[in-house]
């Protein structure tokens, strides 16, 4: 199974990767919203985990992109935001997230999340 992450935090990224490796992820990384889109329309991971706040576009804006692509709309995508408020802000299951979760987040709550997915 192969997986892309869209965050700019390179601990988030090592902190990540690491726990989808020990789930037998092949994950993806991308450091700003146009790379992690271009490397979505590449890929076709089974699953894209994205921050709100990157660099280069709003992640509102990067999900709205990626539930209008018709290669990518019914991937799943998982919100990892250190934003307690986000509900307050965003709609983001009304923008088609399938999933949210407030950092810091631990290996169990992706497995939680990807065991209702898959």
């Amino acid at each position: 199974m192969e997986a892309l992450y869209i965050e700019d935090n390179p601990i988030e990224q090592r902190l990540i990767s690491l726990y989808m490796a020990d789930m037998s992820i092949k994950l993806h990384l991308a450091g700003n919203g146009s790379d992690g889109l271009a490397i979505a329309c590449k890929v076709l991971p089974a699953f894209i985990m994205m921050d709100m706040v990157i660099p280069d576009m709003d992640g509102e804006t990067l999900l709205k992109l990626l539930k209008e692509d018709r290669q990518l709309q019914d991937i799943p995508v998982i919100i990892m935001t250190a934003d307690l408020l986000i509900d307050k802000k965003v709609d983001v299951f009304g923008l088609g997230a399938t999933g949210c979760l407030i950092k810091p987040v631990s290996k169990s709550d992706i497995a939680g999340i990807l065991r209702q997915l898959f």
